[in-house]
């Protein structure tokens, strides 16, 4: 009978360890699921962070890269004389250059009108009011000397927010005993000295002779103004 009993406290003891033995294996291995679970969950954050920085360089570098560019134009377009200050005598000059350039004689008749500020059109053309194609010009009178420009008036209290104001100038100019081939020539290095901020409105030819014919052009230039530098482009007619 003592043997029994001996035997009952032995498998007692037994059990005991492996219950105990078990109980700790479930949770050590609920320790660990747990452990790595969160680890799981850090690096995923960690991953996800790091995509996220990397579209944020990315986003960063465009922005910088479209900076650049928007900078360029910029330069560019104050260079061409678009942006600034219109530079009336440099266009009137450019005329007399052209025609002094192909040997013609005396001087081209011209009159540089007033800026007009001009409104773009649902396609983006600009238009001034609503004229769309070119008025007979009415007979021009000698050149006369040009009178000189207007300083620029700084402008005041002028909102940071306030928009470029765009404008139209149109120089009216007659040649006399010229031939088609001389016109076009004056009208592409106009174009050449002074690209993208002007265009022909049109020619009327008239009073052909052998030496040649009467042109009365316009030519149209365009020149965007900060309102935060100065006033409307401005010089008496």
């Amino acid at each position: 009978m003592s043997s029994f009993k001996l035997l009952f406290k032995l498998i007692q003891s037994t059990a005991i360890v492996c219950g105990g033995c078990a109980v700790f294996v479930l949770l050590f291995v609920a320790g660990v699921t747990a452990w790595s679970l969160r680890v799981d969950a850090k690096l995923s954050a960690l991953n996800d962070s790091r995509l996220q920085l990397g579209s944020d360089s990315e986003a960063a570098q465009l922005r910088a890269e479209t900076i650049e560019k928007s900078r360029a134009f910029y330069e560019e377009a104050i260079g061409s004389g678009l942006i600034g200050p219109a530079r009336r005598e440099e266009w009137v000059q450019s005329l007399l250059n052209a025609h002094k350039a192909l040997g013609l004689k005396g001087v081209p008749g011209f009159r540089l009108e007033r800026p007009e500020k001009i409104n773009t059109g649902p396609s983006g053309d600009p238009t001034v009011g609503a004229a769309s194609s070119m008025a007979p010009m009415a007979p021009m009178a000698p050149m006369t000397p040009m009178t000189p420009m207007t300083p620029m008036t700084p402008m005041t209290n002028v909102s940071p927010a306030d928009p470029a104001e765009v404008y139209a100038h149109n120089l009216e100019f007659q040649l006399t005993e010229v031939n088609e081939v001389e016109l076009l020539a004056i009208l592409a290095r106009l174009q050449d000295e002074h690209p993208g901020i002007q265009r022909p409105v049109g020619c009327k030819l008239k009073d052909p002779k052998p030496r040649g014919l009467t042109a009365d052009c316009t030519l149209r230039f365009f020149n965007i103004a900060d309102p935060a530098q100065s006033v409307a482009p401005h010089s008496p007619s």
